[in-house]
């Protein structure tokens, strides 16, 4: 019976069972698609990620599946595959920064690792330079999904700012919300949530505030993708890139000068606390990189058995 190996790695987290775990298959190069969405379903992690080819001065080519679909990027499980490559030596390091390349479905991107005394202390991911659309339809039509009220809402869009979808990779609505209570207290209805999604043309939706109780991060978020299958994601890296161009949208970015860096809380409503850096470049006002990252570790290897041809 043909076998494969699986690891399941902790991404945006430095202790097991933290974060937003992703399985890894770093040698799948003859496996189909749909074998590779029913190992996906079978692993059961938000995001699985797929090595299907390159190295050494090529390019990794990487594929990510959700338990019900494929989706062209996903940041956590970027961060849990590239850690697992290094486990795995197949990415020699070398003190200081390291520049590796992997193709997706979103295209190529870059990918930061830092090396300290010849170990692998965080890696940050390349997303692509962020496209924003305004959201133009009720806010009432965004309450009861996200289980929130609409006068929450309404609050933030008058002090924070208006929902609009933004992209790096994958669209996401991001909506403020005006406190942490309300962040914590929101219970959506995930089948309405998904149906909004399909409308919007929309893969995640960002809940987020600027208020923590943390010295540590500048935003908490929760982030919700019902329409690919993960209702709630514990900590999401795409999603993360895009709350940067968010926030250069409406005109809030933390820091100053050209180049921002700030990080955000994610994960504690679903027990899977995690922290994502962020870190942007500006021309102007305009985002022209986009970078995410953190750390990983690995808490699974085994190998799953496959079905015979």
């Amino acid at each position: 019976m043909p076998e494969i190996r699986l690891q399941i790695v902790d991404a945006f987290t430095d202790r097991p069972l933290g974060g937003n775990p992703a399985g890894v298959v770093t040698e799948a190069g003859g496996l189909s698609a749909d074998l590779m969405q029913a190992i996906a379903r079978e692993v059961h992690a938000s995001e699985t990620a797929f090595v299907c080819g390159g190295g050494g001065s090529e390019p990794f080519r990487v594929r990510f599946f959700t338990p019900a679909a494929e989706v062209p990027l996903c940041g956590h499980a970027t961060i849990a595959c590239f850690h697992a490559l290094v486990w795995d030596g197949r990415i020699p390091l070398m003190d200081g920064e390291m520049v590796v390349q992997q193709v997706t479905g979103a295209g190529q991107l870059p990918l930061r690792l830092r090396v300290e005394d010849g170990h692998l202390t965080g890696l940050l991911m390349g997303q692509n330079p962020p496209l924003q659309d305004p959201y133009r339809g009720d806010l009432a039509d965004l309450a009861g999904p996200l289980g929130v009220t609409l006068e929450a809402l309404e609050t933030a869009d008058r002090e924070i700012g208006p929902p609009a979808r933004v992209s790096t990779g994958l669209r996401c609505l991001h909506v403020p919300v005006p406190d942490l209570a309300t962040l914590q207290g929101a219970a959506p209805d995930f089948r309405a949530l998904a149906g909004l999604s399909r409308r919007l043309d929309i893969t995640t939706v960002q809940l987020l505030t600027f208020e923590t109780a943390s010295d540590d991060v500048q935003l908490r978020v929760r982030t919700f993708a019902p329409v690919v299958g993960v209702d709630e994601d514990p900590v999401t890296g795409t999603a993360a890139g895009s709350l940067g161009g968010y926030l250069a949208y409406i005109n809030l970015l933390p820091g100053e000068g050209e180049k921002r860096r700030f990080r955000l809380a994610q994960g504690e409503e679903v027990g899977r606390e995690g922290r994502v850096e962020v870190e942007l470049q500006l021309v102007g006002q305009s985002v022209v990189e986009t970078w995410v990252g953190g750390t990983a570790v690995r808490t699974l290897e085994g190998t799953l058995q496959l079905p015979s041809v």
